[in-house]
């Protein structure tokens, strides 16, 4: 999902539980804890250029990370600002909480996250909501903002209500074409979070442009676990069968 909304949601639960002298200071805590497990992108190799898409959405998206997740926010957060208003432990439940969004509404796109690291790797995709849905983001951000503006909890409680109304009872058809094309070689700078901003569900079919080293390639993409139904070169006429399918 895309980071204000990410950031938004993250926000959203703390505020609802704090009390209102401390809704602005929950509410940026949730929102930098929220949008922290995204973080795992900075996980990068010169001499692998596919080992963020190994690492994006796992463990940091995990369940059984989240509280390790909060804690580190906290500690950050609290050392840096947070000391000056609040205590360690409402630091820690804040971050906690905001840190604790993150995954579920990453698992509502088509991408896949997963949630159920270590015990196994399968990614859940639910496919209720798009990457970037300002028809779900901005009525949830202008919940939270006045809110906190006004000293609110019930307003980002409606905010959160709004979510789970969306998410829960409005399944859309994300999918689109099942067809990625990545443009570049192996080693392009382009290819960080290009699947992602696809908005391209689980099992879809890669498309690599062709480049000087692209021939090996799909190989490499499907020994990194990557799902898809196929991996082919533009151009080509026959595609690669994936052993995921």
């Amino acid at each position: 999902m895309d980071p204000v909304t990410q950031g938004t949601l993250g926000a959203a639960l703390p505020v609802a539980v704090a009390p209102r002298r401390e809704a602005a200071m929950a509410a940026v805590l949730g929102c930098l804890a929220g949008m922290a497990p995204d973080l795992d992108v900075l996980i990068r190799s010169a001499d692998d250029p596919l080992l963020f898409l190994e690492y994006h959405r796992h463990f940091t998206h995990a369940l059984v990370f989240i509280p390790i997740g909060g804690l580190l926010c906290a500690l950050v957060m609290y050392g840096l600002f947070a000391r000056r208003s609040l205590t360690f432990r409402r630091t820690l439940l804040y971050c906690t909480l905001g840190y604790g969004t993150h995954a579920l509404l990453d698992a509502c796109t088509t991408y896949g996250t997963q949630l159920l690291w270590p015990f196994t790797d399968a990614r859940f995709a639910w496919n209720t909501v798009s990457v970037v849905d300002p028809l779900f983001t901005v009525p949830l951000l202008l919940l939270v903002v006045f809110g906190v503006l006004r000293h609110r909890p019930m307003l980002a409680r409606l905010g959160l209500a709004w979510a789970v109304a969306y998410l829960g009872l409005g399944p859309m058809d994300a999918a689109g074409s099942n067809q990625l094309e990545l443009i570049g070689s192996a080693g392009s700078s382009d290819w960080p979070g290009l699947i992602e901003r696809s908005n391209v569900p689980v099992g879809f079919d890669v498309r690599l442009q062709p480049a000087h080293n692209a021939g090996s390639i799909p190989d490499l993409v499907q020994r990194k676990g990557v799902p898809s139904l196929g991996i082919r070169l533009v151009g080509d006429a026959d595609a690669t069968d994936s052993s995921d399918e």
